[in-house]
């Protein structure tokens, strides 16, 4: 199956423009967004903009997935919920993240200045176990971005059976 995946969008502008210049496109289209890393400010993407938001307005128009991508593993969680309380209960978009092992990425951070260091503590267990909670909520499509390895996806094998 084809399907457009327009990923790593920071921006409600970005997405949109995204769902205008296919529009016409009869393929689905998945739409990942990147969100703000810090964790005591959940539910924003990385241009600060509200998540719920962001989300009522992509769902005004065709949108077959929703994904988070190149973002810490521990803000994920947060906007599945949001995401998903946006959509609504009877929803078909389907909900799916695949975080980076960067260090958190501050607002100070400038684009390609530097190598962003890896974690070491996202171990492919722990990377697990984050996955096992994406699942819990709403997550059916899950993978890895920046830095998550080969082991870090061949442990994910084991939520094989618990994705619709």
């Amino acid at each position: 199956m084809d399907i457009w995946l327009a990923e790593t969008q920071s921006s409600l502008e970005e997405a949109r423009l995204i769902q205008r210049l296919l529009a016409d496109d009869p393929r689905p289209l998945w739409i990942s967004l990147t969100l703000s890393d810090d964790p005591l400010s959940p539910g924003k993407l990385r241009s600060n903009e509200p998540l719920a938001q962001v989300v009522a307005k992509l769902n005004e128009n065709s949108l077959d997935a929703l994904l988070f991508n190149c973002s810490a593993a521990e803000v994920m969680e947060d906007a599945l919920h949001i995401a998903s309380q946006a959509l609504g209960e009877d929803s078909p978009v389907r909900l799916g993240t695949y975080a980076n092992s960067f260090t958190p990425i501050t607002e100070q951070h400038q684009a390609n200045q530097e190598l962003t260091p890896l974690r070491e503590d996202l171990t492919p267990e722990a990377y697990l176990e984050f996955a096992r909670s994406w699942v819990k909520a709403g997550a059916s499509i899950i993978g890895g971005c920046c830095g998550i390895s080969p082991l870090h996806i061949q442990k994910l094998r084991e939520l094989q059976h618990s994705l619709p």
